[in-house]
């Protein structure tokens, strides 16, 4: 999840450590705008990383290899 989303996009907490996430939901509680900005910024990562998305560069990548090797094999 971390190749994705960094600190200004997700709310993180240490696995484990229940006075981190109890820090992190007083921090969503008294703190409506900043998350709505994180929400937000979240929300525009996940759209660039839809399947959709992701599928568009993978096969872009994939014809761009089928290229190259054709290329070699002419």
């Amino acid at each position: 999840i971390c190749d994705y989303f960094d600190e200004s996009s997700l709310i993180f907490f240490e696995l484990g450590n229940a006075e981190d996430l109890a820090k992190k939901i007083e921090y969503v509680y008294r703190e409506p705008e900043a998350v709505l900005d994180i929400t937000k910024r979240a929300q525009q990562v996940h759209r660039a990383h839809t399947w959709r998305e992701e599928k568009m560069v993978l096969t872009g990548l994939v014809a761009d290899l089928l290229k190259v090797n054709g290329a070699r094999r002419s």
